[in-house]
């Protein structure tokens, strides 16, 4: 039995759809009396069938009502569907049938109870499957204390799904997915802090501290300004969190494997920089274009391997996703005067060794962002042969990077504007 979207029940013997129920009134006492597993008193169901006013012959037309409904569901297989007793009626469709309230309910408690135990596997089908149920609308149209209830009841599922999702996601290291849910529980609940603490735990665990730091303070103003109290312990101990996050730490998380995009990014003329900003300048600015580097890998499903003083090293599921992001990069470098930067991409299969990459494709990424200009993306003839888009590709050139002995195909990323 289906209540969000359209109003269904389906057996082997056929199907019972919304334009079927004999009318508002058949749809509306189905589902209050689907939506329970106990006897609902017929007065209750007059009032919802009636809400403005019950006709003097309300137990009559009530009766006829159920009585259509009885025989509808008998069609579809069912023995003595509706029972009658002690002025309540009751459904009473077998054990094997399934409600999709029920389902998301009990998909709910699954998905945390897995959660619970780190259980990922289970919990993210679960929870999947139970948000997907809860987006669906309930019985638009119909409006009412019940079916307030039921709706609220129908939120409240979608929002612990998220949140559950949330936490798998940042446990796999899924981060995209983590704050797209943090900030999902945000859009539908700003005053839900817990959904505040996804999306701020998902921020720090894509490296972008600053971010966390500025969302606890989109939320705090909003809960003092518009609300009169202050944030919570739950919202409070993500702050903590991102207070005390290294901002120079790369994100934490199982590296990917297999084939990746391997990119090297790294500031030119860093010392003469240096130099001229003075130190405490320079950290600023360094830190400031760390915050914009791990904002590009994190929106681009990268994932940081290591912090290079002056660069980063960071691997990504594509090459298109790669490059994507290193354009990014060097549109936010090139705002920052007297910056710049250069990357290289390369596509390989390295081999992992604890919490780093290895292998003759980590060494030809890194030597091509040592063999460009400040300003520019170097890439190799592997990046370019899997785009779909070659004309974003210029100046091929064959060179012999340093340290190596075999010439290697080089193309620049076009810059735009």
């Amino acid at each position: 039995m289906r209540l969000a979207g359209e109003l269904e029940v389906e057996t082997d013997r056929g199907r019972l759809r919304s334009a079927d129920f004999p009318g508002r009134q058949g749809r509306v006492v189905f589902a209050r009396l689907a939506a329970t597993p106990y006897p609902v008193p017929r007065e209750e169901l007059a009032e919802l069938v009636w809400p403005v006013r019950l006709p003097k012959s309300w137990e009559r037309d009530l009766s006829a009502v159920i009585s259509k409904l009885r025989t509808l569901l008998t069609d579809l297989g069912y023995e003595e569907p509706i029972a009658n007793a002690f002025g309540c009626y009751q459904l009473q469709l077998g054990g094997d049938t399934l409600l999709d309230v029920n389902e998301a309910r009990t998909f709910t408690e699954e998905a945390e109870a897995a959660l619970r135990k780190g259980d990922l596997p289970t919990a993210r089908p679960a929870a999947d499957v139970a948000a997907n149920l809860c987006m669906r609308p309930l019985l638009p149209g119909e409006d009412g204390e019940w079916m307030d209830g039921l709706r609220q009841e129908w939120r409240e599922l979608l929002l612990r799904n998220y949140g559950t999702l949330a936490e798998v996601c940042r446990e796999l290291g899924d981060l995209v997915w983590a704050r797209q849910y943090g900030q999902w529980i945000v859009d539908r609940d700003p005053y839900r802090e817990s959904g505040w603490a996804a999306l701020i735990r998902g921020q720090l665990a894509g490296g972008d501290r600053a971010a966390a730091l500025r969302t606890y303070e989109q939320a705090r103003t909003r809960f003092v300004e518009e609300m009169g109290v202050s944030p919570g312990a739950v919202l409070e101990a993500a702050y903590q969190e991102a207070l005390a996050a290294d901002p120079d730490e790369p994100p934490a998380g199982p590296l990917p494997r297999g084939t990746v995009a391997l990119l090297f990014t790294d500031i030119v003329g860093s010392v003469a920089l240096a130099e001229r900003l003075g130190e405490r300048a320079m950290e600023e600015l360094r830190r400031a274009h760390f915050e914009e580097l791990r904002h590009a890998i994190a929106t681009h499903e990268g994932h940081e391997v290591k912090n290079l003083g002056d660069g980063v090293m960071a691997v990504f599921p594509s090459s298109a996703l790669a490059v994507d992001a290193a354009e990014a990069m060097q549109a936010s470098s090139g705002e920052r005067p007297g910056l710049a930067i250069r990357i290289g991409v390369h596509v390989g299969e390295p081999w992992i060794d604890g919490n780093d990459y290895f292998g003759k494709c980590v060494a030809v990424a890194r030597r091509l962002c040592d063999a460009t200009e400040g300003g520019a993306i170097l890439v190799s003839d592997l990046v370019r042969s899997l785009s779909s888009d070659p004309d974003r590709y210029v100046d091929r050139t064959d060179r012999v990077l340093k340290g190596m002995t075999e010439t290697t195909t080089t193309w620049l990323v076009a810059r735009r504007g």
